[in-house]
């Protein structure tokens, strides 16, 4: 059953199968078996392996009982170039490994294998096939990355130093080829497999002189990590020999270089020998994330850093953190998280090796003196704990006394002790409002208070904080604790009595008048300039008595008219008709200080408004337009804004009337994916509580057939058109009285919306054939309704593209678009157009390229065509995140796409790239390269669509497999 099951699952593709195929497939006992298996999962409706290897290892018992052609025709795609499907590689390793010697089938399974990528053998089980066969293996496979200068691209290193078993013959091999090879990326393999070994036997010294040797002539420092990390895996460096490793001037300015060595010292216990290695690394590592931004790459040597037991060492590295060298590298290349955790480590190093050396001292309070001011002081709170443990704290608040003018000294209130009051009250400067002591040796007395408050609420030590307190009321005769209570109790008694004033004014006219009087009069004058209104925390509490919201929302509204507000002019305004109902319902809406209390009152207030004006007010062409500005009635887009907000029960007939005022546009009701936290349209708050949504739709459709003067608002109705599915409209939205008053751009939406409503495409034919000749003005358009109806109509849209594309006055990138239309219909003409493109240099690759599709186009046009830039396929590749898309990537991208469609394709791609090979070979150094693509095309082609069966192939498949043998 496992074997059986482990097949279904290989050619379900998916790593599961489902209830309804088990069902199909399997008794009911038998699932009763398999269900309660250690091996298996069943999660919801799937069942699965647990273990993906042990899945493709079992499948690999059931080809044994398969006639070898069926098994080819299940794992393969492809004849000429016969190649394993991905999912099979491993299965076909294990099924190599279960034939036994002599079975012919495990000649022709290998020879197979040799045939679509020697690097596909070494995934076999090595303890069943020969050491010579599997040394020549390795020997094949190096010497198919020699011929691309690449790495492998199917195995891994680690597979490959398995594959030949720490063997001292194949030891010797990769040592010649790193002797004998001039390609740096087979050298590197070579190092790379070596260092995957477990054990390098009688070949120790062999390996270690190669290494000191190879050092001495490289300047890569990834390279010569490589070689670093081989030598401390299998100790094969006495303490003499790290000098060698020292001499490379180039290498030791490589960061990866110097992590490999930090490695090597740390694991021979010479951190402390050489720890001016790590020193003067710093720099390096500076500048190199100026260059590159690798975050953390100086990881390695801040560990190496934090190693020492040598006191001096010690102490130099904090000498060091104190420098200006550096800053730029904690500044600019640490998170805040990792901050905290260099700064506990290096607390805790300097309290390690404090009883060792008490000197140690000096640099750290150095540190927390420079830094205590700068913005990320908070930081360096871990190191408080150096002080606290090694009993330094009140020695460091006499040497910081030296400082005062520099320092911000309630950050040190959180290493404040008992013993350090006696120090800090002795040295306290009395404020005196005659006569200021200043004198820079005492410290201010604002600061104290300040460090007293931060030892309150943030040290949260009560002990400590009401012996302050006792000291500092003794000192100064002042009660901090008493004076900051009255000061808040008179704030709150004041915001109290400003919100009380707030709930009795809005009350009526007349009591808003009262109030506003009330206000001028607290100020002392019938008049006040513009710049004074607003009270705030003002000590006058005369005027903070006097103060309102409301009041001073309304005052403020003068300020940008006039200098000075006069309250006679106040009350002309508040005594108009009407105004003072208008006035209050928007500072209900808007305030911002909302209690039970307050919203008991003021609610009905703006309930009993919006539901008298929305029944009066006219909705209709609320929102005009002039030319591109857009103005709205301010009354209806009031009533809006509250019901949006308020969501309070409105009547049907005015809730269709607030279409009106609908002007979010097209696609306002498609919701993204990047977020929850999306407000409510007033769209969808119509669509859920509007009670018939056959008035609704027969509302919309009247409000189209009128005449809506704002754009915005017709297309706000056309998406709900969309969502709500209303497809009568598609008989009118294409007449010129709705779709000429957009742009093209715009006309495409309505075009999307049309169709998705099930328009009739011969209304868009007619649409298409009415545009004439293409301009700036409508090309847009006509590139849609191109695409649209290309597949049913492509004669007419093909000879209307090809006639667009000789048109020499429009833009070249709409001619550009212009072409891909013609490359989707398969017209050769588009895609050389295109290519005169980039051979002009007229094309911008990275927006054309992802809409380009190559399905239509015989591949051997697009190949012929592909002849005037192939040597491209040679510039030099930019690293990725610092380029845009390159012609080199479009030539790739195009040999893919064209590689993947079929076999015979496949063969055109790898012929034109043989051919290529030939021509540019001995003018360009790195024509390799296109060696390395024809391999990566035919790799690329064992993924192509058939890995998957559907249940009724999988059922004829398994009635081919011998169960009972």
């Amino acid at each position: 059953m496992y074997k059986k099951l482990a097949l279904i699952t290989q050619l379900n593709g998916e790593n599961a199968v489902d209830d309804e195929l088990m069902q199909r497939l399997f008794t009911r006992e038998q699932r009763e078996l398999l269900i309660h298996s250690s091996f298996l999962s069943k999660i919801g409706t799937k069942w699965s392996f647990d273990i993906a290897f042990f899945q493709e290892n079992i499948a690999a018992l059931a080809l044994l009982q398969m006639p070898l052609g069926s098994v080819y025709d299940m794992v393969t795609v492809g004849v000429a170039r016969r190649r394993i499907k991905t999912k099979w590689i491993q299965t076909i390793a294990s099924y190599i490994s279960l034939l036994e010697e002599g079975d012919s089938r495990k000649e022709s399974v290998l020879e197979l294998v040799r045939n679509d990528n020697i690097e596909l053998i070494t995934f076999c089980d090595a303890s069943k096939l020969s050491f010579d066969f599997r040394l020549q293996t390795v020997k094949e496979v190096f010497q198919k990355c020699i011929r691309l200068s690449s790495f492998p691209r199917v195995t891994r290193v680690d597979v490959i130093a398995a594959f030949i078993k720490n063997e001292a013959e194949g030891i010797k091999y990769l040592l010649s080829i790193v002797q004998s090879s001039n390609t740096s990326q087979v050298k590197a393999l070579s190092w790379r497999v070596i260092e995957h070994f477990d054990d390098l036997g009688s070949l120790r010294n062999d390996v270690k002189q190669e290494i000191l040797n190879t050092i001495k002539n490289i300047e890569d420092g990834g390279f010569a990590r490589i070689l670093v990390d081989i030598l401390t895996k299998f100790n094969l460096v006495l303490d003499e020999d790290i000098c060698c490793l020292l001499r490379p001037s180039k290498l030791l300015q490589e960061p990866e270089y110097l992590n490999g060595l930090f490695d090597l010292l740390i694991s021979k216990n010479l951190v402390d020998k050489y720890y001016y290695v790590g020193l003067e690394a710093v720099d390096v590592f500076e500048n190199h994330d100026k260059v590159q931004r690798q975050y953390k790459a100086q990881a390695k040597l801040e560990y190496f850093l934090m190693l020492p037991n040598d006191p001096n060492n010690v102490i130099a590295f904090l000498k060091l953190v104190h420098s200006k060298k550096w800053g730029p590298i904690y500044r600019d290349t640490y998170l805040n998280d990792d901050k905290q955790v260099l700064l506990k480590e290096m607390c805790e190093l300097a309290i390690r090796i404090h009883p060792q050396n008490a000197l140690v001292f000096f640099p750290v309070a150095d540190i927390l003196r420079y830094q205590i001011s700068r913005p990320h002081n908070k930081e360096y709170i871990h190191l408080y704990e150096f002080f606290r443990k090694t009993d330094t704290v009140p020695l460091f608040f006499k040497l910081s006394l030296k400082i005062v003018d520099k320092i911000d000294l309630p950050y040190l209130a959180l290493l404040v002790t008992k013993e350090c009051c006696d120090f800090i009250f002795d040295n306290l400067e009395i404020e005196d409002e005659e006569n200021v002591v200043e004198d820079k040796r005492l410290l201010p007395q604002s600061q104290i208070v300040q460090m007293y408050s931060w030892i309150r609420y943030w040290k949260e030590d009560d002990n400590l904080a009401n012996l302050f307190h006792e000291r500092l009321l003794h000192t100064t005769g002042i009660d901090y604790n008493k004076l900051q209570e009255e000061r808040n109790g008179e704030h709150f008694l004041l915001e109290a009595k400003k919100h009380e004033n707030d709930l009795k004014h809005i009350l009526s006219p007349d009591a808003f008048i009262a109030g506003l009087t009330a206000f001028f009069q607290a100020y002392g004058s019938n008049s006040i300039p513009s710049d004074k209104v607003f009270v705030g925390v003002s000590p006058n509490i005369v005027r903070r008595l006097a103060d309102s919201t409301f009041i001073s929302n309304f005052l403020l509204r003068f300020e940008y008219d006039k200098k000075e507000i006069s309250l006679s002019d106040c009350l002309n305004v508040v005594e108009k008709d009407g105004w003072f109902e208008c006035f209050r319902a928007k500072q209900i809406y808007r305030y911002h200080f909302p209690t039970e209390e307050s919203i008991a009152i003021l609610s009905p207030f703006l309930k009993n408004y919006y539901s008298q004006e929305i029944q009066v007010t006219n909705f209709v062409n609320a929102i005009r337009q002039n030319g591109n500005t857009y103005s709205m009635d301010k009354k209806a887009n009031f009533l809006k804004e509250i019901f949006v907000k308020f969501k309070y029960e409105t009547a049907q007939e005015n809730l269709l009337k607030m279409l009106w005022v609908i002007w979010d546009g097209f696609h306002h009701l498609k919701r993204n994916n990047y977020g929850t936290n999306q407000n409510t349209t007033l769209s969808e708050l119509i669509i859920e509580n509007v009670v018939s949504k056959e008035q609704l739709i027969e509302t919309i459709i009247s409000n189209l057939k009128s005449d809506i003067q704002a754009d915005r608002v017709i297309a706000s109705h056309l998406e709900l058109c969309r969502h709500l599915e209303i497809n009568e409209v598609t008989e009118f939205i294409l007449d010129e009285r709705i779709f000429s008053r957009f742009a093209d751009y715009e006309q495409t939406h309505i075009v999307e919306i049309f169709t998705q409503l099930g328009g009739d495409e011969q209304k868009l034919l007619e649409l298409f054939r009415k545009l004439g000749t293409v301009g700036e003005k409508n090309v847009v358009l006509y590139l849609d309704l191109s695409k649209r109806l290309l597949q049913k109509n492509k004669i007419e849209i093909v000879n209307s593209l090809l006639g667009t594309l000789s048109n020499l006055a429009l833009d070249d990138s709409r001619r550009l678009e212009v072409s891909i239309r013609l490359i989707s219909a398969g017209q050769e003409v588009g895609f050389a157009f295109f290519v005169d493109g980039i051979v002009q240099g007229k094309i911008w690759l990275e927006h054309f390229h992802r809409s380009l599709s190559l399905l239509n186009i015989p591949a051997k046009l697009v190949l012929k065509e592909m002849q005037r830039i192939i040597h491209h396929i040679l510039d030099k590749s930019e690293p990725i995140e610092s380029r845009d898309y390159s012609i080199k990537d479009f030539i790739w991208d195009c040999l893919f796409k064209v590689s993947k469609r079929n076999e015979e394709d496949l063969l055109d791609v790898e012929s034109f790239l043989y051919t290529a090979y030939d021509g540019l070979k001995d003018s360009h150094s790195n024509a390799h390269e296109i060696l390395f693509c024809i391999d990566r095309v035919l790799e690329n082609y064992r993924d192509l669509d058939g890995n998957v069966y559907q249940p009724t192939d999988i059922s004829r498949i398994l009635a081919t497999v011998d169960w009972a043998n």
